[in-house]
């Protein structure tokens, strides 16, 4: 046990798995389309750049398991902390870096004089950046494929949506209600028509 590395002051153990299958629900910009297409399935991309999805091919294992319209997957929540399970917060990223993040009251911003990063008092209503679009919300629901898991890693599905942000975070929430403190067994993401996805 390593206070700080594997376990927290109060001696609660710190789990940091790391990303190595992402889930999608719409196709980013490519050629002559010049912005992301809603889907009303499931996609599994290969690949990510930093900040900006630009991948172009599938994991060819998962598409072959569930199939090229895959609109159901059984999933498994590992952590019953909503922020481990579904951290959220506003981010101005940049073609290379992720400029700015906040939780709409402080941010922390990478600056010429601080590129590690330095406290920002303007996050929110009064950002500039978050105004002109530059910086937007973001969410990533974080999990285990029941049928199809990866030891030591997490499969993951990104939004930018208030709307599903604020969806999944309350239903995150009342699963807490209804059980206690322990996550169900297996709840189901869902690929709905017009690229919402529920718990």
């Amino acid at each position: 046990m390593i206070i700080g590395v594997t376990h927290d002051q109060d001696g609660r153990v710190i789990q940091r798995l790391s990303v190595s299958t992402k889930v999608s629900i719409g196709l980013p910009p490519n050629g002559d389309r010049n912005h992301p297409t809603k889907l009303d399935h499931f996609v599994f991309p290969a690949e990510e750049e930093v900040g900006q999805p630009s991948w172009v091919e599938v994991d060819p294992e998962l598409t072959e398991h569930y199939g090229d319209e895959c609109r159901k997957l059984h999933i498994m929540l590992i952590d019953d902390d909503i922020e481990n399970v579904f951290p959220s917060c506003y981010a101005w990223w940049t073609a290379t870096e992720r400029k700015c993040w906040g939780d709409g009251t402080s941010a922390t911003r990478r600056t010429a004089e601080r590129p590690g990063g330095q406290p920002w008092t303007t996050c929110g209503s009064g950002c500039p950046e978050l105004t002109a679009g530059q910086c937007k919300p973001g969410g990533d629901l974080r999990f285990v494929l029941a049928d199809f898991p990866r030891l030591g890693s997490v499969c993951r599905i990104h939004t930018c949506s208030y709307r599903s942000i604020r969806q999944i975070h309350s239903a995150l929430q009342e699963i807490q209600t209804f059980t206690g403190v322990a996550w169900p067994a297996s709840p189901q993401a869902n690929g709905s028509p017009g690229g919402g996805h529920v718990l």
